[in-house]
């Protein structure tokens, strides 16, 4: 047994509302149980529908993604009413807008008819009785609807002329006239796809007589035989068909003229070929043509221009402001200050690390760069690991640390700020030459 409803939206709550009307119907006109309901798995069956299934005690059963032959039948049944609804539009030629209510008379009458999935038909089978077939009508035809005299004044018409759609009434989305006081004509179909009476012409055959003309000299080209097909005078019976072979292929191809039994025609213009139209006086066409260029502008985003990889890149740069040259001061001023090192001699058992400058974009959260930095970096890969170093220190901060600091500030309603230390130096001495 198919049933239809029409929806709105595609949403739980409309879902909902459609589901609870067929099980009140189920429930009431049957006094049956819903036990199992098979979906596709979709959102809308999950949430709002999920908790009503679980309060109604109904297994709530899904298919994997991608496979409806998991839900074979009711598939099978969409597709069946679907392609239905589709050749009554193309046969009735009615408008689209009225798929609800053939889809919902497609639906009606498939419960009705037989099927070799049951003995009898799935009405029969779900209600116990058979079903009542006095009433359904051909889709598409002429209908009088008779209008009620509250509904008229005194010079209106006693009736509308519609078309008769929807044999399940209870189901349409109201864009129709429903009456009991009706008039059909089962003649009529259709006045736009009524072609009963139209007369199609049958295709006109014309004979036309034609004359294959004499070629050239047989040193040149083969001359094809001369054949004369039947005036249209004559009867179609009469006529012979006559097969005309093609000239064989001669290469060079030799320049052919066509001449008739009075001579070779001549043009009789004695301007032939000259040019007097004055249209184009002055367009020198001996000129050579002027080459076509296209200038291509090409948008900077300037929060995306690429980190300069040297000092002299760097120094260079059209930064405004001479930016990057402002933040390689900032940054030895910062090392001056703090004593970083303390400049002595070298003594010979010594290797000098070299150092180089490390230039970074520094962006917030939308990606644009508020503030240039440039660090010294001393080059350790320089050094030997055995040699010249033996072990090697990364002081960082753990994030279970971190964690534990936002946990408390969440628990007691602490404020959280972040700074940014422009240079951080361990609290520290060394005493080891390095």
């Amino acid at each position: 047994m198919t049933y239809i409803y029409p929806l709105s939206g595609k949403s739980s709550a409309d879902i909902l509302q459609r589901f609870k009307e067929y099980q009140a119907e189920v429930e009431n006109q049957l006094g049956k149980k819903i036990k199992r309901l098979r979906t596709d798995g979709g959102k809308e069956f999950i949430k709002v529908m999920g908790q009503h299934l679980k309060m109604c005690g109904i297994i709530h059963e899904t298919t994997a993604p991608y496979t409806p032959e998991q839900n074979g039948v009711a598939e099978r049944a969409n597709h069946t009413i679907v392609e239905r609804v589709k050749a009554i539009i193309a046969e009735a030629k009615l408008d689209r807008k009225l798929w609800m209510e053939l889809a919902s008379a497609v639906a009606y009458l498939k419960n009705r008819s037989p099927s070799s999935a049951v003995p009898t038909t799935p009405y029969e089978m779900w209600y116990g009785e058979r079903p009542d077939l006095s009433h359904p009508r051909t889709l598409g035809i002429k209908a009088s609807i008779h209008i009620l005299k509250q509904k008229r004044i005194k010079l209106d018409t006693n009736s509308h002329v519609g078309i008769w759609l929807d044999t399940a009434a209870q189901t349409s989305t109201g864009s129709g006239i429903h009456s009991e006081d009706v008039v059909f004509d089962e003649k009529f179909y259709n006045p736009e796809a009524n072609t009963e009476n139209v007369q199609v012409d049958e295709p006109r055959i014309l004979h036309d007589s034609i004359r294959v003309l004499l070629g050239p000299p047989s040193d040149q080209l083969p001359t094809p035989p001369a054949t004369e097909l039947e005036s249209d005078d004559e009867s179609e019976s009469d006529q012979e068909e006559i097969t005309v072979p093609p000239p064989p292929a001669i290469a060079p191809k030799p320049t052919i003229s066509t001449t008739s039994e009075q001579g070779q025609r001549t043009s009789s213009r004695s301007n032939k070929g000259t040019l007097t139209s004055t249209r184009f006086e002055e367009e020198n066409f001996d000129r050579p043509r002027r080459q076509m260029k296209a200038m291509i502008a090409k948008v900077l985003d300037p929060n995306d221009e690429r980190e300069p990889q040297m000092y002299q890149q760097a120094i260079n740069h059209p930064t405004p402001s001479k930016g990057w040259e402002k933040a390689i001061i900032a940054e030895f001023n910062a090392l001056i200050k703090n004593g970083t090192w303390i400049l002595v001699k070298r003594p010979w058992n010594r290797k000098i690390v070299s150092c180089k400058w490390v230039f970074k974009h520094k962006k917030n959260a939308i990606g644009r760069i508020v503030r240039l930095k440039a660090q010294l970096c001393a080059r350790g890969f320089t050094q030997i690991p055995g040699v010249d170093y033996v072990d090697t220190f990364a002081p960082v901060v753990k994030m279970a640390s971190i964690r534990i600091l936002l946990a408390l500030a969440a628990i007691y309603g602490w404020e959280i700020q972040q700074m940014d230390v422009v240079m951080a130096f361990l609290a520290g001495y060394l005493t080891e030459e390095i």
